[in-house]
């Protein structure tokens, strides 16, 4: 999905996924595992990704003039690149290959996996 200015709000989603905006937050939320390809990207709004434990990838995330924020709860979570930093995260977690593409500007994302995903909420976005 391609759109500008919008926000984009994504719940209970259980497979691949790719969504571009500007100007607008993303939120992909889901109670289910995601083993699939996910693609966010913005800039100037927050990214929230929070799904079920089991998810798994290779994440790759930039964060330009933003944070990065994770809570990872269980899984295999290999957080060994030298250049992660308070912006960026390349980190794998258990043993998929599918790729998980995280871009943002002048905004946070939060990365959340976690047992009860769904329990916090559309609006809460602290991991």
């Amino acid at each position: 999905m391609k759109t500008r200015s919008g926000k984009v709000h994504i719940y209970e989603n259980r497979g691949a996924c790719s969504v571009e905006t500007s100007d607008g937050d993303i939120r992909m939320i889901t109670p289910w595992a995601i083993t699939e390809d996910v693609t966010l990207v913005t800039r100037g709004g927050e990214i929230v990704f929070r799904a079920f434990t089991g998810t798994c990838g290779i994440f790759d995330i930039d964060c330009v003039n933003g944070k990065v924020l994770t809570r990872v709860e269980a899984g295999d979570w290999r957080v060994v690149d030298p250049r992660n930093d308070h912006d960026t995260l390349h980190a794998t977690l258990g043993p998929c290959k599918n790729k998980i593409l995280i871009r943002n500007v002048d905004a946070p994302v939060t990365l959340s996996i976690v047992p009860e995903p769904m329990e916090y909420g559309s609006l809460f976005s602290a991991p």
